[in-house]
């Protein structure tokens, strides 16, 4: 179920304790090891939210997602406090609570990521990430076939002139001393002309690509945009997509820079699904 925490209340809460709530416990907040520090703690509703919850009180007036409402518990006394509810009464919660603040000595301060973790992704940001991907699909995809398209062009232009080169039949050239070598295919031109004409048709060619390209671009962009509002964190992260998003739009005639584009954009909307999913 979706949490209505905001940063302030996560940071109160773990400023008001150091160890796990429950009685005799000494399990710290936050686990520190070869100079990196984890937070482990978890939140547990001292009232749940939702009807037929653990202790749910549907007269309770207070913010049942802010700090008074709220209790840090070590990852083996948080299920058994939920899911014994008949055992562990608002009362006695409310008591370990008033402990645990008594004892925190300043409690601990925790990183602004480390706080966002705990906040659940609404039902518009899940919606504008899955808009997110669809737009790189897309993106992704229109890229590809517009490079397949200018590929075409110059696959048939290396065909003209290989037929051409063919035409001439086997051509020598001799060099100051007499010596006769056979003209290479690589030192045979089409007619000027020609050369013209296949080169107005892809330069046409990669302007309409690139109208059409770009355009999944610039939604992309809008997404992003979107999504910065919502969530500055994931919206950050996503933000670094649009750097391959105008890489792309520029590299549609070079097929390995366009790959690389592409796997950059891959990796990085990977990531901040990855970020997400820690939030479902």
């Amino acid at each position: 179920m979706s949490r209505n925490y905001t940063k302030l209340a996560i940071k109160l809460l773990f400023g008001q304790a150091e160890q796990c709530a429950f009685p005799g416990c000494r399990t710290p907040l936050v686990y520190e090891d070869r100079g990196r520090k984890t937070v482990v703690a978890e939140i547990a509703h001292i009232r749940s939210e939702a009807p037929g919850g653990p202790r749910h009180d549907p007269e309770f007036v207070g913010d049942l997602d802010g700090p008074d409402n709220l209790l840090l518990l070590c990852g083996v006394h948080h299920k058994p406090v939920d899911r014994h509810d008949a055992i562990y009464s608002v009362d006695e919660l409310e008591a370990w609570k008033k402990a645990q603040a008594e004892g925190a000595d300043g409690g601990v301060a925790i990183a602004d990521e480390d706080a966002v973790r705990f906040i659940r992704l609404s039902t518009e940001e899940r919606t504008a990430i899955d808009r997110l991907a669809r737009l790189a699909y897309r993106l992704e995809e229109a890229a590809k076939s517009a490079a397949a398209a200018l590929g075409d062009i110059n696959d048939e232009y290396r065909r003209a002139h290989d037929k051409g080169y063919a035409a001439l039949g086997i051509i020598y050239e001799v060099d100051d001393d007499g010596n006769k070598s056979r003209v290479p295919s690589s030192s045979f031109r089409l007619p000027q002309t020609q050369i013209n004409e296949f080169q107005q048709r892809f330069n046409e060619a990669h302007r309409q690509q690139q109208v059409r390209v770009r355009d999944f671009a610039a939604q992309l962009g809008e997404e992003v945009a979107v999504l910065r509002m919502m969530d500055p964190g994931l919206g950050h992260l996503a933000g670094e997509a649009l750097g391959y998003a105008t890489a792309i739009v520029n590299d549609l005639a070079d097929a390995e820079q366009l790959a690389t584009d592409l796997g950059g954009l891959e990796a990085t909307l990977q990531t901040v699904h990855d970020a997400a999913r820690e939030r479902f």
